[in-house]
């Protein structure tokens, strides 16, 4: 039987479709390719690049694996990777040493932020703003303290910050415990300490200077008067002034006058003047030797103007001399009030000053820097203290509070010294010597000023 033909493929048709695949893998590649440069391009790949270099959420974030991740889901997901649980299982061999190290990081950031904006009172909040501005800051989810609050507390036990809280927030101050500024301020007390000594020997040496002046029967020291300045005045009713001039005894002839003194009514036929008032005295003597002696051995003459001057020289230097005597025994007078052992100064409270206090432990803080009015001692070292804030009434010592300054002008007490106890004015406040300038206002010596006088040593004065 004859077989049927076998039928044979198009050639045409075969190859229209080779070309139409050929054409379908181009546009695929091209489209992939356009695909992926609009992708890089798009709104949604920028907004994601953009996230990813910026902060992220810190209860997203993995410090172990230094993983940031954008939500929840990521984190789960890396939570579950097989990276992050070999991380975990190194960290549960050993976890306080993982944890001090993250601790002791974060303390290192924070205190090289707080050292430099925290010099003064600054809140805490914005020091962790700035410190957490850093992407690669150690995160405090990593640490033992659970809250910002959690570690200022441990900052203010620590002594590396002084701490407190208001309506606010927290607030902190740098405490400088660098070590060549500790032994600065110590070689400064100890030449405080050597002045004080000094002037003490100096007090006690001029008290026994006037109590030698005092036993030797001369003026006391207690009746030392201060002199006043006198102004040469000549009375209206004084009779005028006359100086005669002539020539010498050597020198002869016709038409020279007789040579006469000042003094003698005998030698120019004149009655004796009167001597005003106000002048120094003249020795006659000397002056007439001076006009009328000729001797050619004899000294050169005096013009009566001449000794005037010498005379009021000699007046002068004497009430100099007068008030060199009175300073030094109001200085005898001045007994400084002995410092305790250390420096401390022995009891120095008084009713009616206004003071500070300084005691940050007192109800958590809440009355540290508050003013307030002493009311009554209880006593030497204690005093009742109503704040002015609050009104309360503590009962607070010396060593928890210190003295506040009024403005220039204002009424303040001296509270120790050798003026202590007495009313003063402020006239002048040395910010460089840390030191003040007063008036006396009460006492033996009221009107006196008195420079140099220590912040610790004066008081604002309540005014009510």
């Amino acid at each position: 039987n004859p077989q049927p033909p076998t039928p044979q493929p198009n050639p045409p048709a075969a190859a229209a479709r080779g070309q139409a695949g050929r054409g379908a893998g181009a546009r695929g590649q091209a489209g992939a390719m356009v695909k992926e440069g609009g992708g890089f391009l798009t709104p949604k790949a920028i907004g994601n690049r953009i996230k990813a270099k910026g902060l992220q959420k810190l209860r997203f974030y993995c410090e172990m694996c230094q993983k940031q991740c954008r939500d929840e889901n990521g984190f789960k997901c890396h939570c579950t990777s097989e990276s992050h649980q070999r991380q975990m299982q190194i960290f549960a061999s050993n976890p306080n040493t993982f944890m001090d190290e993250f601790s002791v990081d974060f303390e290192e950031g924070m205190l090289e932020i707080i050292s430099r904006r925290a010099r003064a009172r600054i809140q805490a909040n914005h020091c962790y703003q700035e410190y957490i501005g850093n992407r690669g800051h150690v995160h405090m989810n990593s640490t033992m303290w659970e809250t910002l609050t959690d570690f200022v507390i441990y900052l203010g036990r620590a002594g590396k910050c002084d701490v407190d809280q208001t309506d606010k927030g927290w607030f902190i101050q740098y405490v400088d415990r660098d070590p060549a500024k500790l032994a600065a301020a110590d070689a400064t007390s100890k030449r405080k300490s050597s002045e004080l000594d000094a002037e003490g020997r100096r007090t006690r040496e001029l008290m026994r200077v006037a109590k030698r002046a005092r036993e030797e029967g001369g003026e006391g020291v207690d009746g030392a008067v201060e002199p006043a300045a006198q102004e040469l005045v000549r009375p209206t009713d004084a009779a005028p002034l006359v100086l005669q001039l002539h020539a010498g005894a050597n020198s002869g002839g016709a038409g020279k006058r007789p040579a006469s003194g000042l003094g003698g009514a005998g030698q120019s036929g004149l009655p004796p003047r009167p001597k005003a008032a106000g002048f120094a005295t003249i020795d006659e003597e000397e002056v007439g030797g001076a006009a009328g002696g000729g001797g050619s051995g004899s000294a050169p003459p005096k013009s009566a103007m001449a000794a005037i001057m010498e005379a009021e020289t000699r007046k002068r230097q004497a009430l100099a001399d007068k008030e060199v005597a009175a300073s030094a025994a109001s200085a005898a007078i001045a007994a400084a009030v002995p410092f305790t052992s250390g420096g401390k100064r022995d009891g120095w409270l008084c009713c009616g000053i206004v003071v500070k206090c300084m005691n940050g432990t007192l109800a958590g803080g809440r009355y540290r820097k508050q003013k307030g009015v002493v009311r009554a001692l209880v006593d030497k070292y204690v005093a009742q203290v109503e704040m002015a804030d609050s009104g309360d009434l503590l009962s607070l010592d010396q060593d928890d509070l210190e003295t506040v300054l009024p403005p220039v002008g204002g009424a303040l007490r001296v509270v120790h010294g050798a003026h202590r106890g007495a009313r003063a004015k402020l006239l002048e406040i040395d910010e460089s010597k840390f030191c003040v300038r007063i008036e006396l206002a009460e006492g033996a010596h009221r009107g006196a000023v008195v420079g140099g006088v220590e912040y610790e040593d004066v008081s604002k004065l309540h005014v009510a």
